[in-house]
């Protein structure tokens, strides 16, 4: 059976030239053009600036093994089938959901956050 992305999801995606894998979450079920909007999560570096609008820990989220924070800056707009092709075949893993709670921060931060470009807030105020 074929992968069906919906809202709340967590996929692997290939990230980087050293073919590591980043955490995305699935912010939207798909909209009428069969599109979701997906956001990363990048674990903290020390010395190193990140976003504090939402910082995650070890126990938001299975994949998560550092202090992590939601990368907004550089949001995914993907289509849907695009999405089910590549889970499909292995370019990206399949995780398991992002807890409720932990679902309801990252969306707050879409909006708050100052660095969330203005085309993926309005895009998740128009499909959430």
């Amino acid at each position: 059976m074929s992968y069906v992305a919906h809202k709340q999801a967590t996929l692997l995606l290939p990230s980087g030239p050293y073919g590591g894998m980043h955490l995305y979450v699935i912010m939207t079920n798909k909209c009428r053009n069969n599109h979701h909007l997906l956001i990363s999560i990048s674990t903290i570096r020390e010395n190193k600036f990140y976003d504090l609008t939402c910082v995650l820990t070890v126990i938001d989220h299975e994949f998560i093994n550092n202090d992590s924070y939601v990368y907004y800056k550089e949001p995914l707009k993907r289509h849907a089938n695009n999405i089910s092709k590549c889970v499909d075949s292995g370019l990206f893993a399949e995780k398991s959901d992002i807890k409720s709670s932990v679902f309801r921060r990252i969306c707050d931060g879409i909006a708050a956050s100052q660095f969330t470009p203005r085309w993926a807030v309005e895009y998740y105020q128009e499909n959430i």
